[in-house]
């Protein structure tokens, strides 16, 4: 087995608009070049990803493809307003159903085919020119979508499963992916380590966040001495950078509880990162507090107290 790995960069560029749709939501269109592309949706403050594809050809003529495939009933259709509350209906399951049930396909058409029309133009794709290589395509596009269904919902639950991917084979050295984008894709890890086609979070903060974290003055919350926890407010911080945390414990952290609640957590260092789910704009505080005060672990050792508070 290989144990050395490699590391490239990745730069996402988008979103564009499907093609023939561009006029309908005032995107460009997409580049020719090959590549890698992401198919997402818009979600909250970012994009929700839906598939990543791989083509050595010019996106746009894959992409042609695929809407010939959706046109003829192949491939799954999505509401899109459920989409944009986090959940996935299908109001058309394509592949091997669509191939067994043609007859249902050709009564539902007029509705099938109206929902395809919706589900292409709210389509927003983003493409990176990573080259032809086959086998890097082919990893590239295993590890993104891995890396999604590892995710808690609703960024698992919106992928399409069953897709033929191609991870690392123990042949080949790993490599370690490190994803670039203006734009914010929800629950995708912008550094990807990659062993044996699996994707491992990076459990550490990039350079800037690991010096903001360190340098900030936080205030412990004096108001919740049962919850021990300390608390940065975003007018008080460097914004950029307040966001940018924000982002960073979202895309690479995990779903835990505070009771009844879910919470997206993020651990490093000792330390439980976390804030209350508002969209990005309107979230004004970033919480932590030691791994031993968190709720996963007091309430493993049967230390949580009686109230919420």
């Amino acid at each position: 087995m290989t144990n050395k790995a490699s590391s490239i960069e990745v730069t996402w560029a988008g979103p564009y608009g499907w093609p023939a749709f561009e006029g309908k939501n005032n995107l460009h269109p997409i580049p020719k070049i090959p590549g890698a592309y992401l198919q997402t949706f818009e979600y909250q403050d970012g994009y929700l990803i839906y598939i990543a594809g791989l083509t050595r050809r010019p996106v746009p003529m894959r992409f042609s493809e695929h809407t010939r495939k959706y046109m003829n009933g192949d491939y799954n259709v999505l509401d899109i307003a459920a989409i944009q509350r986090g959940v996935r209906r299908e109001i058309w399951h394509g592949w091997g159903y669509a191939r067994k049930h043609r007859a249902e396909f050709e009564e539902r058409k007029p509705i099938i085919l109206g929902a395809v029309q919706k589900q292409l133009a709210g389509f927003r794709i983003f493409v990176a020119d990573v080259g032809r290589e086959p086998r890097l395509l082919e990893r590239l596009e295993a590890s993104i979508m891995s890396n999604l269904y590892q995710h808690p919902s609703p960024f698992c639950d919106i992928p399409d499963r069953g897709m033929q991917l191609r991870p690392r084979r123990n042949s080949e050295p790993p490599i370690i992916v490190k994803n670039k984008c203006a734009l914010f894709f929800m629950g995708f890890h912008f550094v990807l380590k990659y062993r044996e086609g699996k994707a491992k979070k990076k459990m550490s903060f990039p350079s800037e966040l690991r010096e903001f974290v360190s340098e900030e003055k936080w205030t412990y919350a004096k108001t919740m001495p049962k919850w021990p926890h300390e608390y940065i407010i975003r007018e008080r911080v460097d914004e950029n950078l307040f966001v940018k945390l924000v982002q960073y414990i979202r895309a690479n952290g995990y779903q835990g509880n505070f009771y009844k609640k879910k919470i997206t957590y993020y651990d490093d260092e000792g330390l439980v990162y976390w804030t209350m789910g508002a969209p990005i704009d309107e979230t004004i505080i970033i919480n932590r507090c030691k791994k031993e005060n968190s709720y996963k672990s007091r309430q493993a050792n049967g230390t949580l107290p009686e109230q919420g508070r």
